[in-house]
């Protein structure tokens, strides 16, 4: 893939949702409805509705769980509100007309929207394409720009009654340091007072980016620009930037015909796009900050954009794949005849065996609850038979592909601990299925990492708690279209090879990596100001390198922009990078969590970024809260005695800016995004910064 030619492509938002639909907003606890009109942003950021009274309320796309209609909705409770919309007549046809929207923080606590139309079959079209939104991986994967973008669009919907940008809210969305976001409104020329209001055509996109830049000046980012620029000039030439892109955030192992080097007549084309100044663009310079947008851009994706979509080949054995799946067996889920609606349902309970579904009798511990199921979903999982494990040397006797057995972690942990090679050996062939053990109570989450090690397919979770073995799940299962399913690396799949997971030396065929993290700064970490400090730590065999490090604590309270800087953390000899995670934590200095992500070794672009933050809650929110830079070399395929071949590439995470190195033979995706673990006030917006890049991968 070209770093000009980024794949994944936001929504379209169709003309009727921009133009809004009349719905009335009901609620059962308060029995109150309210005529409003429902619409979507043209950028399809969020879906908002407008009462009588002017009031706008808004909810982020990202957060939107699961839409329903028909039977599958809300349906009022109250008896005022029944005798509103007509229930108790049989020819009120209000199943036709209704629509519920799921949204919440994780899969637990969940807020429900229901609406009602005046039409029939306009929810049900709704439905659909608020769906289509969600399932799209460019809103959960779009670059730093879009997010801040996404900020300056909210701004611009949330006007006062004057029709003016309230002040405060800037303030709000920026409350780190109050007298840097007054320097940098008045950079602007623009009113600072918290009553004050700013014409929203006093702060266009031009405007909003100077503001960014004096409240955040990026140091890290000039110093990028001036050590690949002539001294003598404040600009890039575009030969100059034509080189940076070849040389640093593209894979030098590339085919130069399937993947063709930056030619400077596209480059224009990205002078254009990012450079601020008229005159530079007409002389085909960049400035620094439009080297500061360029690297924001959806050119430099932090990951391999072509991974997220459907890549994989689906038609292997199912015991080839690892298979996303999950344990909330008391957890209330309503399948959805007219094609699953929710994206979760969807992916675990088509991985539930029969048996599971009806009732899993066979359980030990919290397993034995019973679940409820149509008969429809019901007869797409009859493919797998269960039965009860007796022994490696049984299974392997009876050489049966279609049956699956269940342990709890307990039992799995002392399989995996006595015999991890016939344990790979099983997992070649048939399927094993992995659940927590019954004294978790609370639900918590065991680390899945050592059941992947030796092929376990359904290492189920309980997907109701966003703990940091379930963050390494999502990160996992992120790729490959989100389908659920992700094809375990050969050598897991191969009866001919033997794979000992447990291996401290080299594993035959499988040439180690080396990866090296710098940790450089941060931006927009919180929303108090505080010192702060990074942890890196690796996932993955036992035998792999070294697992945690961290940096110093920052000499000053500063959540804006910090700056670390620190030598690189080097994590040597990953044996198997298919099955290792890297861990980036920021914490304040007293270790009270801001923010972190869990990144796929497999999933990093050689090059440097921004990445995005997610919530602890497991979805991207636009928060103002984290950014890091960070600097990341990666060599793999190098063999013994042989000079690395290198590749630098700059990626920002939000913000860990990452500078990436690699020698690859095979194509090294790394990436790097980073959790808000903060629980921001109402509000309180948080800049979820995906600075990418990748180097054609």
């Amino acid at each position: 893939m070209s770093v000009l030619s980024p794949i994944l492509t936001p929504p379209k938002v169709k003309k009727y949702m921009i133009e809004g639909e009349r719905f009335i907003k009901w609620d059962d606890e308060s029995a109150n409805a309210h005529p409003v009109i429902l619409r979507v942003d043209p950028k399809g950021f969020y879906l908002y509705w407008t009462f009588q009274n002017k009031e706008t309320e808004f909810l982020d796309i990202t957060s939107i769980r699961d839409t329903r209609v028909g039977k599958f909705a809300k349906i009022p409770k109250n008896h005022k509100l029944r005798e509103v919309f007509n229930l108790d007549f049989p020819n009120s046809n209000f199943l036709h007309k209704i629509l519920t929207v799921v949204s919440g923080p994780d899969m637990v606590d969940l807020t429900f929207h229901n609406f009602v139309s005046y039409k029939e079959n306009v929810g049900k079209n709704w439905a659909d394409d608020i769906m289509d939104f969600i399932r799209n991986p460019f809103i959960y994967n779009a670059s730093r720009y879009t997010f801040l973008e996404k900020i300056l669009v909210k701004l611009k919907m949330q006007l006062n009654a004057e029709g003016k940008i309230p002040v405060k809210n800037i303030f709000q969305m920026f409350p780190a340091d109050r007298k840097r976001v007054e320097a940098a409104l008045s950079a602007c020329h623009l009113p600072q007072g918290k009553n004050d209001g700013i014409n929203p055509e006093d702060f266009p996109e031009k405007v909003y980016k100077t503001f960014l830049m004096n409240l955040c000046p990026r140091p890290d980012i000039d110093e990028i620009f001036t050590s690949h620029h002539s001294k003598a000039k404040p600009y890039m030439t575009k030969d100059h930037l034509t080189k940076f892109i070849n040389k640093k955030q593209r894979n030098s192992q590339l085919n130069d015909t399937l993947f063709p080097p930056a030619k400077p007549d596209r480059v224009q084309g990205l002078i254009e796009k990012y450079e601020p100044s008229g005159m530079n663009i007409q002389r085909g310079q960049l400035s620094p900050e439009g080297m500061v947008w360029f690297l924001c851009g959806p050119e430099n994706s932090i990951v391999s954009q072509n991974k997220l979509l459907l890549y994989q080949d689906m038609n292997q054995p199912l015991s080839h794949y690892f298979i996303n799946s999950s344990h909330n067996t008391y957890l209330t889920v309503k399948p959805v005849e007219e094609g699953e609606k929710v994206p979760e349902a969807e992916r675990n309970l088509e991985n539930l065996n029969e048996e599971e579904i009806k009732k899993l009798q066979s359980d030990e511990g919290t397993a034995g609850l019973e679940v409820t199921a149509f008969e429809e979903m019901s007869s797409l999982v009859n493919y797998i038979q269960p039965i009860k494990f007796e022994s490696f040397e049984i299974s392997a006797q009876k050489n049966q592909s279609f049956v699956v057995s269940s342990f709890t972690e307990l039992k799995a942990y002392e399989l995996l601990t006595r015999s991890p090679i016939q344990f790979v050996d099983y997992n070649k062939r048939q399927m094993s299925r992995i659940y927590p053990k019954g004294t978790r109570m609370d639900s918590s989450n065991y680390m899945p990492q050592m059941f992947w090690n030796v092929g376990c397919q359904m290492v189920a979770l309980n997907f109701q708690t966003s703990d940091v073995p379930m963050q390494q799940n999502m990160a996992l299962f992120e790729f490959n279209g989100q389908s659920g399913y992700l094809l375990k690396h050969d050598f897991m799949r191969r009866p001919d090879k033997h794979f000992d997971p447990f291996s401290v030396d080299r594993i035959d065929v499988v040439v180690a990596s080396t990866l090296s993290v710098t940790i450089i700064s941060g931006q927009f970490l919180s929303e108090r100001s505080v010192k702060s400090y990074v942890e890196v730590e690796l996932f993955g065999l036992p035998g792999d390198p070294k697992r945690r490090y961290r940096t110093k604590v920052t000499p000053n309270a500063n959540s804006i922009n910090p700056i670390w800087n620190e030598d690189p953390f080097v994590f040597e000899k990953i044996l198997m990078p298919e099955l290792a995670s890297l861990r980036i934590v920021v914490l304040e200095e007293g270790g009270k969590f801001i923010g972190h992500r869990i990144i796929p070794v497999t999933a990093v672009c050689s090059a440097g970024q921004f990445s995005g933050l997610s919530s602890p809650e497991m979805y991207r929110q636009t928060l103002l809260a984290g950014c890091r830079c960070v600097e990341l070399d990666c060599w793999k395929g190098r063999l013994p005695d042989e000079e690395p071949i290198i590749t630098h590439g700059y990626t920002m995470t939000t913000e860990i800016l990452f500078k990436i190195f690699t020698s690859s033979r095979l194509i090294l995706i790394l990436k790097a995004l980073l959790n808000s673990g903060s629980r921001c006030t109402t509000g309180i917006t948080s800049i979820l910064m995906l600075l990418h890049s990748h180097i054609g991968g």
